[in-house]
């Protein structure tokens, strides 16, 4: 038996070989004593999930019948997490690469400090940038900012947040039975946003650990952030949040919305992103439909 708090990390695969078992060797090797690790293949077409259940014999590895999104396929191992009755659930994307220890420095801080609901690691880039630090919402566009803070908050081991990215998030058990699992009408994008918004109207604090840091590769499986499926969806549920949480957005969301399409069309036609100013259209048209979980992309 172990003294330690029960951890479940919930890592989602698709067509992604390479980023999922690199995550994985790196969550194996935590120096930490219990630890159970769910992969959840959301519905590769690759046999990745297959080949990933083959090499890893120390975790559990569950298929989703369709592409659940980031959202459905989170939640669908986060299920199965919780019926094993942790008292952490840590949140990761299969681009994440963690050092030994990164489990050992995060629980004692949920352990010592109740009023944290979420705490993430500072992340960087695989070239050692500054990745995640500090997340603020910028209601006005409705967005995030991954900010710097000033320095005498930089030295703090504790970071306050609006937001925290679900690279590497390691969230209390007590957060889903109260406010519930990540919202799927998103599908994927924003739907950490709101996670973190309905987690502090709850009265949890959202914290970054600047003495842990984990790297952040920057997954191949969306392609980059100008290519179609994260345009489309970037656009569209910049709306849906907005509508969602109109009480702070306002209509002053709109003028800089509009600005954004402008400046988001001109940046693809200059990076010779052409075929992904149709799903940029196509986001703004089906935000304003209001349409919800899974578009046509991928």
């Amino acid at each position: 038996m172990t003294d330690d708090p029960h951890v479940v990390a919930v890592v989602l695969n698709w067509n992604n070989y390479e980023d999922s078992s690199r995550c994985l060797e790196s969550l194996i090797d935590q120096d930490y004593s219990n630890l159970d690790i769910i992969l959840v293949d959301n519905a590769s077409t690759d046999g990745s999930g297959e080949q990933l259940n083959g090499d890893f014999f120390d975790i559990t590895v569950i298929y989703t019948k369709e592409n659940l999104g980031f959202a459905g396929g989170m939640n669908y191992g986060i299920r199965a997490a919780m019926e094993e009755s942790p008292d952490y659930v840590w949140i990761l994307n299969n681009d994440s690469i963690l050092p030994k220890k990164t489990l050992e420095g995060l629980v004692p801080i949920l352990e010592y400090d109740s009023d944290i609901g979420i705490l993430s690691p500072r992340i960087q880039t695989e070239n050692e940038e500054l990745w995640f630090l500090q997340g603020a919402i910028n209601w006005r566009k409705c967005d995030v900012d991954h900010q710097v803070p000033d320095n005498n908050s930089a030295e703090s081991q504790l970071i306050s947040n609006e937001y925290i990215p679900m690279c590497a998030a390691l969230i209390r058990s007590e957060v889903f039975e109260q406010i519930g699992l990540l919202p799927e009408d998103y599908f994927m994008y924003y739907e950490d946003v709101d996670f973190c918004i309905k987690t502090r109207r709850k009265g949890y604090r959202l914290a970054t650990s600047t003495t842990t840091t984990i790297t952040h590769i920057g997954s191949a499986s969306s392609g980059s952030d100008l290519s179609a499926l994260p345009t489309y969806y970037n656009f569209r549920n910049r709306i849906h949040l907005a509508r969602t949480y109109s009480d702070q957005s306002g209509s002053g969301f709109w003028i800089y919305y509009v600005m954004s399409i402008l400046y988001g069309t001109l940046r693809r036609f200059y990076n010779k992103e052409f075929e992904a100013v149709v799903p940029l259209l196509r986001g703004v048209a089906d935000g304003i439909q209001e349409t919800k979980g899974r578009g046509p992309y991928p």
